[in-house]
């Protein structure tokens, strides 16, 4: 059974996560920020990847549906991948609250979160909106495995008052070294009738998310990155999230 010692004030610290039958020794709880990685967050476009767009309905209209894929890196050991893309029948402007809501860019099965504030203004970069989130298991093991996401929202088209393009970036950026990757991004579009250029109150939503950590890394992005996606829809029509 490997050991992973992680140097916390000054102090040797065993955090230990009993799963099933089997006993893992995890190091956990770093106190150092991990800043944002603005090269590597850049280079992620949801657009992309192996996935289109669901196609329109035969009426020319948008369904509120969507696709995804997921995998695992094979360059690089338990560092796993998924993406959605999709259509919302909302106002981008609903889905960009949607998604400042806590509990919908949570993976509420696997975590509980709460708000922090807003970012300190050297980690705000280009963001129209920075926020960060503290996130905690269940269980009782506290903050021997919590840590911090940072999401910053930047419009990219549009005002932030009327927005027509929104890309959103977040980054594990403190805490428990059980998660040594966890970052992805969304990018959400009003979508204009071709014909008439009318605005039809739909928004395309694509996300693309990585996590790294030692138990099940694959089965948690994707799930994560789907429920994400539903969660918005909830949302924007106050229906319960899933």
């Amino acid at each position: 059974m490997a050991k992973h010692r992680i140097k916390n004030m000054g102090r040797t610290i065993f955090c230990t996560l009993l799963t099933g039958s089997a006993l893992f020794v995890l190091g956990c709880g770093s106190p150092e920020e991990v800043p944002f990685d603005d090269t590597l967050l850049a280079s992620i476009n949801p657009l992309l990847g192996t996935i289109n767009f669901p196609p329109v309905d035969n009426n020319n209209t948008y369904p509120e549906v969507y696709l995804d894929d997921n995998g695992t890196k094979s360059d690089d050991m338990g560092q796993s991948w998924a993406q959605v893309k999709g259509y919302v029948k909302a106002p981008i402007s609903k889905v960009w609250k949607a998604l400042q809501d806590k509990q919908v860019v949570t993976d509420r099965a696997e975590i509980q979160s709460r708000f922090l504030g807003e970012c300190a203004l050297g980690v705000r970069g280009k963001s129209d909106i920075c926020l960060v989130f503290n996130n905690v298991p269940p269980g009782g093991l506290g903050s021997l495995f919590d840590y911090q996401i940072t999401w910053r929202h930047q419009v990219l088209a549009g005002t932030p008052e009327n927005p027509t393009k929104i890309r959103i970036e977040y980054q594990k950026t403190k805490g428990t070294g059980f998660i040594s990757v966890l970052h992805g991004a969304v990018v959400i579009e009003k979508m204009f009738d071709t014909a008439t250029g009318n605005d039809l109150n739909v928004t395309s939503y694509a996300h693309f998310g990585e996590l790294k950590e030692p138990e099940r890394p694959y089965e948690r992005i994707r799930l994560f990155v789907p429920l994400m996606y539903r969660s918005v829809v909830a949302y924007v029509h106050n229906q319960p999230l899933p």
